[in-house]
């Protein structure tokens, strides 16, 4: 999905996350004023040329009927890629990535947040927190797959000791399905 050979996949992928919504306790389509996808710095967006965040955002605006928004959030600032950093390194790596360019397109309305996958949380939240802070009534994410931080820092006197560390493959799992009743769509406060 993460490189445009795969849009097909992405697609179907957008199909299914659709299809999964609709059947969703408490999920109404009329809840939400548009989709927004994650987006992509401007030159990574050149370099690629394909954003699956996109991708999805569209092909669930079409099966959903709400608007799909891209152009809503802004990737205002490069960020490195997140797959081997800590979850504290994710969130410091995304602070104040997100700008919203228009804030009078977003006051008082609700968004449903779309990505491709979901490790620490740490893009969704800073995403939300921009719409939240321009204005937004509410911000809802959905992706289709959660990622798993498996590793974790061995600790040594001089390492920092608490949030720093990611989660363990179990602590992940847990923290996610350890409710066998729990919705699977987050909620971004």
């Amino acid at each position: 999905m993460k490189e445009s050979h795969g849009e097909s996949l992405t697609l179907s992928v957008g199909d299914v996350l659709t299809e999964w919504l609709k059947v969703q306790e408490g999920f109404s389509e009329v809840s939400y004023d548009g989709i927004v996808p994650i987006p992509q710095h401007w030159v990574r967006r050149i370099v690629q040329r394909y954003n699956q965040s996109v991708t999805l955002g569209h092909r669930m605006s079409r099966g959903l009927e709400i608007p799909c928004l891209e152009n809503l959030l802004d990737r205002r600032r490069w960020t490195q890629k997140q797959g081997m950093k800590t979850i504290s390194e994710r969130r410091e790596n995304l602070l104040g990535a997100f700008t919203v360019p228009k804030p009078h397109e977003v006051r008082y309305r609700s968004f449903l947040l779309v990505d491709d996958v979901m490790t620490s949380g740490a893009t969704l939240q800073e995403a939300a927190r921009a719409l939240l802070q321009a204005g937004a009534r509410r911000v809802d994410a959905v992706v289709f797959a959660r990622g798993i931080n498996a590793t974790k820092p061995m600790p040594t006197s001089k390492a920092p000791q608490g949030d720093t560390e990611d989660l363990t493959r179990k602590e992940n799992s847990e923290e996610t399905f350890g409710n066998p009743g729990e919705s699977l769509r987050r909620k971004i406060h």
